[in-house]
């Protein structure tokens, strides 16, 4: 009898889903939580699921940088006959996690069978996983060769990825240019114009050319605010301005921009492991030591064990030997250095080796200490 009873409830909940989902679709929101909030409540309701909305929740979902989320909606659209552009958000949705390994083998198998604007998509993918995620430069820069030369915003797009593969490749004076003589170009193309917010707040960074960094970080927040299809791109753009910040020694600027990290992605799952890595990096620059460590072991242990966050493994662990070894712990300084999974597989992908000489040299130091 109780379970007859906790099934009638069962039924009950998902008919009231239905209605509040059917009452939302007919306000007609457009604001991206009211659309994600329908598409979960249709599938914990007695309606068919519509792989259109599904497809349409998972791209506000990571407007709103919860990628995880996403994830979760793009896979069920796959599952319901959302079709190869459904697979295409599932496998954005990996690559934001950092989970390039995974993202190419979904975007490899999907390459097999693509054409058109389909396959062009997978193209930008494919090379912005490649460049990002995987540091696997020459492989990204084969993918953009595939880019129809007749598609104008595909050529922005690769346009922006070769500056930016410059800057991975450690080039940031070349980049720099690059992105320069893009932008005077006048590229048609939100996300091409994030890519080179990118490369000239950590280009201008490593320059040292750090009044420039605000100015070039702005210009790319008020792209990314009129352009929900480039909002899931913020995060790394103010990743890369802290970082340029804190090269110049400006802490407060840096620690403003972790501040405003903290704010736009609070209670969002993955978002939070990179916040405590900055938090943990802000900290150790300023010496505290212990709030340092403190702030990395959480972001590490917020991810767990499983193939999620490439990067923020890689410079969470980094940085975690770093300010282990200054802080006079030589055996577990030692243990954290072996247990780096360097992000890139191309040697070629240079950008962040200084960070591990630095992680390197301070092991050793402390150690002949």
């Amino acid at each position: 009898m109780l379970g007859e009873v906790r099934h009638t409830g069962s039924l009950r909940l998902r008919r009231l889903s239905g209605r509040i989902a059917a009452e939302l679709a007919r306000r007609g929101s457009s604001d991206p939580r009211d659309l994600i909030r329908r598409a979960v409540l249709t599938l914990e309701s007695d309606l068919t699921p519509d792989p259109e909305l599904l497809l349409s929740a998972a791209a506000a979902a990571m407007q709103l940088l919860d990628h995880r989320l996403a994830e979760t909606l793009a896979e069920r659209a796959v599952a319901v006959g959302g079709g190869p552009w459904a697979k295409i958000a599932h496998a954005m949705a990996i690559t934001w996690q950092e989970r390039g390994v995974r993202a190419e083998e979904v975007l490899a198998e999907q390459a097999e069978q693509a054409s058109g604007l389909e396959r062009t998509q997978i193209a930008i993918l494919r090379a912005m996983n490649f460049t990002l995620i995987l540091g696997e430069v020459t492989r990204a820069e084969r993918e953009l060769e595939l880019l129809p030369a007749d598609d104008r915003s595909a050529q922005a797009v690769a346009t922006a990825l070769r500056a930016l593969i410059q800057m991975v490749r450690g080039h940031s004076r070349t980049a720099v240019d690059m992105a320069f003589a893009a932008e005077a170009s006048s590229l048609d193309n939100d996300v091409a114009k994030i890519f080179l917010a990118w490369v000239f707040v950590a280009g201008l960074g490593d320059l040292g050319r750090i009044d420039e960094i605000e100015p070039a970080a702005k210009r790319g927040y008020a792209i990314a605010d009129k352009s929900p299809e480039s909002g899931h791109l913020l995060r790394r753009l103010a990743l890369q301005e802290t970082h340029g910040y804190r090269l110049g020694g400006m802490l407060e600027q840096s620690d403003e921009v972790i501040a405003r990290i903290r704010r736009d992605t609070l209670d969002v799952p993955f978002e939070e492991s990179w916040h405590r890595v900055m938090v943990g990096l802000s900290a150790m620059t300023r010496g505290a030591l212990q709030d340092a460590r403190r702030s990395l072991r959480d972001a590490l242990a917020y991810l767990g064990p499983g193939d999620s966050g490439r990067m923020v493994k890689t410079f969470g662990r980094l940085w975690l030997t770093t300010v282990t070894a200054m802080a006079g712990s030589a055996t577990e300084a030692r243990c954290e250095l072996e247990a780096i999974e360097w992000w890139a597989r191309d040697p070629d992908a240079c950008m962040f080796d200084p960070y591990r000489s630095l992680a390197q040299i301070s092991r050793g130091a402390e150690r002949l200490g």
